[in-house]
């Protein structure tokens, strides 16, 4: 019987899942590859906030925004007409309903609220709804999906149709601070060293399609006494909608279409990054609020899917699932539209959703216990050859299990097949041993799967694998 050791998890999710060479996993739920580099632990669970009288969502959470109030920090996120506010993220209360209709935008400036919707910009005192005017200003141009806001160049920038708008520290209003070409409506911002980003799609008003002609455009964000500025320079995007982008401060990285590409800004054009679209035939649509530094490396970000629902962590190229929905499972399939992620209250996650099953809107945030079922499918094992094999089992190498914790391993040789369960649980009693398979399949490739028990705070500690084989020779 010989061995092979595989390990280096903080590679994250492989295009290719059948390149041994380099580390790695085929795909991974509820997992945290970050934290400790070569280990693969549960990440933090998810736990729904409280809610105070009537701020039960009912439309889908879409942006967060946060501020201090002193020393008091306050968040915020709009979800329809609704505006919640928190003082420390575990209780929501309701801010204020925005008496012109669903809130399009959402941004902190000059010590105000300010909450776009339609042709208007609401705004009121942080903390302090009883100040709120709906209609502070009347004349912005119109789009009933996307008002992005964002503080740049000295002042606040609102997306609006073809226009940005500007708004300056003694709330001066210009409606039309920059105009791009005809058709073109302005889906999300970002500040990317000294220039504003604005990712565009063309087309009627709606989010059910994403994929019209676009481009992303930047600009200095100067406002000029002496009309609409243009765009510096367009970064064609094709048949690719934009919706949205980051800047980490060193890279800005860019989420267009429905087809989970990741793309990155070379300075001259967008290249292509990451593609996850393997993992979503019906496609992701990252959302408007959708993606969000996390600590100093990582960047978080999820959205629209039919399948393995959950907010994605990315290192650089490496790419794992970590946060999921409480209400969801972790690697099994169904259709939630996660509207925004957002870290705040000294790196706390929050997620706002909606859940297709039971039409029902979730606000939640991450907790200190760690995932439960949070699971990984490994690469698909051919130890370098296609050879048929015998495959006996595999050896798990984990750091000492924790009381009540354990894994699960199942198995398939077939990539269209379901996994068969090993049967055999691997806990602190019996974690030196291998899995042996009771029955011992023969075929060219295999990849195992790997369930995890986790106990509160404690969870399975992954360090590397083995499975266990013979090559066979053609005459056995």
């Amino acid at each position: 019987m010989k061995s092979t050791t595989f390990k280096h998890f903080e590679i994250g999710m492989v295009e290719d899942p059948t390149d041994e060479e380099h580390g790695g996993f085929e795909f991974a739920s509820g997992m945290d590859i970050f934290s400790e580099p070569g280990v693969i632990n549960a990440c933090y669970a998810m736990a729904t906030v409280c809610f105070g009288a009537s701020a039960t969502p009912t439309a889908v959470p879409t942006v967060m925004v946060d501020t201090t109030d002193g020393s008091t920090v306050r968040a915020y996120i709009i979800a329809g007409a609704k505006i919640l506010e928190s003082t420390n993220g575990t209780t929501w209360n309701l801010f204020l309903t925005n008496g012109n209709g669903a809130n399009t935008g959402l941004g902190i400036w000059a010590g105000y609220v300010i909450y776009p919707c339609g042709t208007t910009i609401g705004r009121t005192l942080v903390g302090n709804a009883a100040a709120a005017n709906d209609s502070y200003i009347a004349t912005l141009d119109n789009d009933a999906d996307h008002h992005p806001v964002i503080a740049q160049g000295g002042t606040l920038k609102i997306g609006a149709g073809r226009y940005v708008a500007s708004l300056d520290e003694a709330f001066a209003f210009t409606a039309r601070a920059m105009k791009l070409p005809t058709e073109y409506r302005v889906r999300c911002l970002a500040e990317h060293f000294t220039k504003l980003f604005m990712g565009t799609r063309t087309g009627a008003m709606g989010d059910a399609v994403t994929n019209f002609d676009s481009s992303v455009f930047d600009w200095r964000g100067t406002v000029l006494s002496s009309g609409s500025a243009l765009p510096d320079t367009p970064y064609p995007m094709k048949l690719r909608g934009m919706n949205a982008l980051l800047s980490d401060g060193r890279n800005l990285y860019a989420f267009p279409d429905q087809n989970g590409d990741i793309l990155i800004h070379d300075g001259i054009g967008f290249m292509q990054h990451r593609s996850l679209g393997h993992l979503f035939p019906l496609g992701l649509t990252v959302g408007k609020g959708g993606v969000n530094q996390h600590g100093d490396n990582t960047i978080l970000f999820a959205g629209l899917a039919a399948s393995v629902p959950g907010v994605f962590q990315m290192d650089g190229k490496a790419i794992c699932q970590a946060f999921v929905p409480s209400t969801a499972t972790p690697g099994v399939d169904a259709s939630f539209n996660i509207g925004f992620v957002k870290t705040s209250f000294n790196g706390v996650v929050f997620i706002g959703y909606y859940r297709t099953a039971d039409t029902s809107y979730h606000l939640e945030y991450s907790t200190g216990n760690k995932q439960n079922n949070a699971m990984m499918r490994t690469l698909w094992h051919r130890i370098q050859t296609d050879k048929l094999k015998r495959w006996y089992g595999v050896k798990l190498n984990l750091k000492p299990l924790a009381a009540s914790t354990s894994v699960a391993v199942a198995y398939r040789t077939s990539r269209d097949a379901s996994f068969t369960d090993s049967g055999y649980t691997i806990t602190s009693t019996n974690q030196d041993k291998p899995v042996i398979l009771a029955v011992q399949p023969r075929s060219r490739e295999i990849q195992f799967k790997f369930t995890y028990t986790t106990a509160t705070t404690n969870t399975p500690e992954l360090l590397s694998y083995d499975p266990l084989y013979d090559i066979l020779n053609a005459t056995r």
